[in-house]
């Protein structure tokens, strides 16, 4: 599948804001500026897709006696989820492969949002599903680094970013793309409820080793 980099948001942000003809990402005197400041209304665009709009599935591998527990609570082991998985946001779904048998596993608990708590003498190997927070774009992020998300938040990532931007030098404008922005991530949440009805196990978007 098809990923955009950081460079293509970028550009398709200039070309909201700007009358370019270059195809590639314009650096001049106008342009930097705006440039500068688009890593954190990316961030904040992918934020609010991460937690309210389309989530992102993930999966960690925990193989119960090789994953050193933060506690042991009477017959249960804790794991910090959120010491484990640097992305985590919150628990999915888990699964157990053990004994030749593969399951969902419901004997759990979650503490304050990100303690698992697993029964110590269930061994095997659990596929912890949980939705997760988008990677950081920062000041030296390279202009090819994939932003590998749903392909139809994507591509809306850039309308935020020139809504953001232009607020203090066309604020009709920048309004008509927050406007828009608006409508679209309502319709994106109701695509994920769609998704979600259509898979059954994992769910949706989900990815083993990254966000593929």
């Amino acid at each position: 599948m098809a990923t955009t980099t950081w460079d293509e948001l970028r550009i398709a942000c200039l070309q909201k804001m700007f009358s370019l003809d270059e195809t590639g990402l314009v650096r001049n005197s106008t342009t930097t500026p705006y440039i500068n400041m688009m890593p954190a209304a990316a961030n904040e665009a992918m934020l609010i897709l991460a937690t309210v709009g389309r989530q992102f599935k993930k999966c960690y591998l925990l193989e119960q006696g090789k994953v050193e527990p933060s506690e042991t609570l009477g017959g249960w082991f804790a794991y910090d989820l959120k010491g484990l998985i640097d992305d985590f946001y919150t628990l999915n779904e888990i699964f157990r492969g053990s004994d030749g048998l593969y399951e969902k596993f419901k004997n759990f608990r979650l503490e304050g949002e990100r303690y698992l708590l697993l029964p110590a003498e269930a061994d095997g190997t659990f596929r912890i599903w949980y939705e997760a927070y988008p990677p950081k774009i920062t000041k030296d992020t390279a202009g090819d680094f994939e932003i590998d998300l749903h392909p139809e938040a994507v591509r809306m990532i850039p309308l935020y970013m020139a809504g953001q931007l232009y607020k203090d030098d066309d604020l009709s404008l920048a309004q008509t793309y927050m406007n828009e922005w608006a409508v679209w991530l309502e319709e994106i949440k109701a695509s994920a409820r769609r998704a979600k009805g259509r898979n059954s196990g994992n769910g949706g978007w989900s990815s083993v080793t990254g966000w593929t």
